[in-house]
């Protein structure tokens, strides 16, 4: 079964792509095996000899070090390409960089990158959140979200937000937007008994207590 654009741009973020890599990295894989993580290529292309696997279709016959069962794991071969692509800054190994093949996708795959991601407290959205994604680091409105939480505004200013939590206080740093200040999520971590978790598959941040 294949993943979705969505859930490739955080398997990529999980394993470590920067973030300027990503519309490349994610272009490259929907190219290569319609992100089919079962994907599989044994001498599939006449006049070249390969056994390419997975998500990034690994050729186990130039890095024999990921000839091993797990690489059809999404997170493995997302890895395994991680490190052939010296930390997404060389794609040659991939005839589908090279023939052109992956730039048809890369706005696909920016827009999807730029698309606001829910918020949720304990399993409940937040509609008014307004999340979204810089530079890799999800962010949310913090009135709507400390409400949630159960927490108080006790100062704010140009660049940050002091909250009471639970008798804990902490100061997040903040940007402020349209007089609304937003807040890194998983800063919210700094709150004793919270959790902070992203499912990618609901583009959705996970805030729990």
């Amino acid at each position: 079964m294949s993943i979705n654009i969505p859930e490739c741009i955080a398997l990529c973020r999980q394993v470590g792509f920067p973030e300027h890599s990503i519309p490349i990295a994610v272009s490259v894989a929907k190219c290569e095996s319609g992100l089919n993580p079962n994907s599989h290529c044994l001498n599939c292309v006449p006049g070249f000899i390969e056994d390419s696997r997975g998500l990034w279709q690994i050729n186990v016959l130039a890095h024999p070090k990921y000839n091993t069962p797990t690489i059809y794991d999404p997170l493995k071969n997302a890895q395994a390409a991680l490190d052939i692509s010296s930390n997404g800054t060389n794609w040659q190994p991939w005839s589908t960089f090279t023939n052109g093949c992956y730039e048809q996708y890369l706005v696909r795959v920016t827009e999807a990158m730029q698309a606001p991601i829910a918020v949720a407290v304990n399993g409940t959205t937040v509609p008014d959140a307004e999340g979204y994604v810089l530079n890799g680091r999800s962010f949310g409105w913090v009135r709507p979200i400390s409400i949630r939480l159960q927490a108080q505004i006790v100062d704010y200013n140009s660049s940050s937000v002091t909250l009471k939590r639970a008798g804990t206080e902490r100061t997040l740093a903040a940007t402020i937007q349209n007089s609304q200040a937003f807040v890194h999520l998983a800063d919210f971590r700094q709150f004793p008994g919270v959790a902070v978790n992203y499912d990618g598959p609901t583009n959705t941040v996970n805030i729990t207590f």
